[in-house]
């Protein structure tokens, strides 16, 4: 985060007891994943598949509406968008 728009979009969020942890775990999960490209595509089976910053944008985005919206966070829902959609989109084998 490291213009103005940036943070003040992470500050935006009116639930930051929610928002700070779920989107530092989004943040870690992230760097893991974009971490794990040196180890070319084992584990991978779509080696020329970049994760990169529009995967965490979108994951992040649905993360705050989530969070501004409902008492409680969706796990379940997020965990699918972020995990199987966003991320895990071009990912076929188990």
């Amino acid at each position: 985060m490291h213009n103005k728009s940036e943070n003040e979009y992470y500050d935006s969020c009116k639930k930051q007891e929610l928002w700070q942890p779920m989107f530092f775990a989004l943040s870690f999960f992230h760097a893991v994943v974009r971490e794990r490209r040196r180890f070319g595509n084992l584990g991978w089976n779509q080696p020329s598949y970049d994760f990169n910053d529009s995967d965490f944008r979108v994951s992040s985005r649905q993360l705050f509406n989530m969070v501004e919206s409902n008492d409680e966070i969706p796990l379940k829902a997020l965990s699918y968008l972020c995990g199987e959609c966003n991320y895990g989109g071009r990912v076929t084998d188990d």
